[in-house]
This record gives C-alpha cells, structure tokens and sequence, in this order.
C-alpha cells in the first residue's frame, strides 16, 4: 500500500522468530509490541497482525506496528496500541506521513464500509507523529486516566534523595524487617506460582476498592509467565507472599504493569520495597525509564499518592488518535471515551 510522498508496502508477518529480529532493528519498541501481548489481544476478542512497513523500490524497512482489530455493532475498530515504531535505519524526513498514509489505504483496501483506526504513541512525546496525525485528519481524544509519571534513570541515585520524605521513611522501614524478603523469579515453576498468588490477590484487591482492572488476569498467564522478558517479583513476609509486581522490559525502559498485595504488605510496606526493587533493576539493566504505569487520583487517590511520592516526571501516556469513515462516527467516538 502506498501514498503520494513515498511508495511504501505494508506485510504481515507470521513467525514469531522472524518478527522478534524485526524488534531489534526499530529505534523504540513497547509492550504493545510484543507478540506475547498479541497472543493476550487475541483471547480478549481482537484479532492482531504483526506488521512491518518497507520501501516498496528499495525493500528497506521502515517501520513497524501491531495492528489490533475487532468488530462492534457493524464498526470495525483497528486499534494500533503503543504507536508504530521506526526502523533504525531509517532516515527519511516527515516519513509519518508515508506511514500513516498507507496505513488508512491498508485498511480501505479491507472493503470495510464502516472503520475506526485508533493511534496512541504512549509517552514518546513524537512531535513528528503527532503533527503527522492531525494532517492526516486524525482528531486527539485525551482523558484523566492517561497520565503517568515516568522514573528516570539519571535522576536516581543511591542515597534515595528521590524519594518524598514519607516514600523514604517507609521505605527504611521496609528495609529495616528481617522478615520481609524479595524475591526475583525465573523459573515456570515459580512463575506459576506466583501467578496463581497474583490472579487470587489482585481479585480480592478489586473487589475490596471497586475498581476495574486494564488487563485481564484470565487470559494474562501465557504473557506474564511464559514471556521471560516479564519480571516477576514478590515480597514475602516470614515466607508467605504478601505482595507481587510485574513489570515489562522494554528496549529503553520498564513499564510497571500490574501489582497485587494483601493487608500484610501494607503493614510491613513491602511494597514500597518492590517499587524500590523495579527501580534498582531499570538501573541495572541501563533502561532510560521505568513507566509507573498510569494514575487516577480521582478513583484511587493512594496508589496516585504513592506513586507521587517518587517525584517522578508527570507525563501524558496519549492522547488516542482516532480517524474514522466518516465524521459522525469520529464524533460519537469522541464522547463516548470522554
């Protein structure tokens, strides 16, 4: 498929080996862009593809993305989570235009009479995708729940003068138990076990705060304890787990994805020392980042409080680009996600 400013073809990639080489050659990649989490999309109802972009003269990629898709009362929904990322190699000025371009003639070219195409770059702050978004005719749908606050690795040091007074003063306190122990696992056997932990606590954590969950533990065992570049680590105190944190490892950062914990954690502040944990463990593996993973101080003012308290930098994870058929459809998306 292709554009006016520059001929680009786009294919779908179908072997999980061949798509992981890929990922190493883009400049960015994220979660979203991992095949463990097509294989989670595809048991929550979306259908995904795998694709890379090339020059259609030269063959060289340029780019790669995840496409989700779904129907929904006669609309078909193709959803592009985490952005599309470029290749290493590529240099070509104001090549979004090309890229999104082909990507709306991609999915014209479905015969789809009624389409949505949703674009969300996460925090990569792309001035150029962004401006490349609205020129395309994509309109911004920005809500309270995407803001996070991003930990840098530059701004961390040893010595915990990060940290608000009271995250340092719980965390001390946390450090200071003989009986709360942290451990990093890497068996299946163990992630197993942790998982199981994980879905039962986290259910009750729902539950007990009235909340709805982003991921779908029941569908998430495969993504979470297969995919060894998912860390799994819990606190236990005086050998019972009492807390659990998986994060995801990404090419230039952490993204915290999902906690669990029980009332025994928030006595001994375990996890104030499993945050701690996935802090220390962006610094070691040299990750930019670690993406806190989202806030809603409107529905959950004490993990917004908690998370605050690493005086990390407050950023928008968005917003969502949406570019519809036609204008009505764009509008009515529009008010229902605000």
């Amino acid at each position: 498929m292709s554009n006016k400013t520059l001929q680009l073809n786009i294919e779908i990639v179908e072997n999980k080996d061949e798509w992981k080489l890929l990922l190493d050659k883009l400049k960015t990649s994220n979660t979203y862009m991992k095949w463990s989490w097509g294989d989670y999309k595809k048991k929550n109802g979306w259908e995904t593809n795998n694709l890379k972009i090339v020059n259609a003269d030269s063959k060289q990629l340029i780019a790669c993305c995840l496409l989700q898709s779904k129907s929904k009362c006669f609309i078909n929904i193709f959803l592009i989570q985490g952005g599309v990322h470029l290749s290493k190699e590529n240099n070509i000025k104001d090549v979004y235009d090309s890229i999104h371009g082909a990507l709306c003639s991609y999915i014209k070219n479905n015969k789809k009479l009624l389409w949505l195409l949703l674009i969300n770059y996460q925090s990569q702050n792309l001035d150029a995708a962004e401006t490349s978004l609205m020129k395309s005719g994509f309109a911004p749908i920005l809500t309270k729940k995407m803001f996070t606050f991003l930990v840098f690795n530059k701004d961390v040091d040893h010595d915990l003068l990060l940290l608000s007074n009271n995250w340092r003063h719980n965390l001390k306190r946390a450090k200071k138990n003989e009986d709360l122990k942290i451990e990093w696992l890497s068996s299946y056997q163990d992630r197993v076990k942790a998982f199981s932990h994980l879905s039962d606590m986290y259910e009750k954590l729902t539950n007990r705060k009235k909340f709805k969950s982003g991921i779908d533990l029941s569908d998430a065992s495969d993504l979470m304890v297969t995919d060894q570049s998912m860390i799994i680590v819990q606190a236990k105190l005086q050998g019972e787990v009492v807390a659990i944190r998986v994060a995801s490892v990404c090419n230039d950062h952490l993204l915290d994805l999902i906690t669990a914990s029980n009332e025994g954690a928030t006595k001994c502040y375990a996890n104030y020392l499993l945050m701690w944990g996935m802090i220390m463990k962006m610094k070691e593996l040299n990750k930019n980042y670690l993406d806190t993973g989202g806030i809603d101080p409107a529905s959950n003012i004490g993990v917004y409080n908690f998370k605050k308290g690493l005086n990390g930098r407050l950023t928008i994870n968005g917003p969502l680009w949406c570019l519809g058929s036609n204008t009505l459809l764009e509008w009515t998306t529009r008010m229902f996600f605000l």
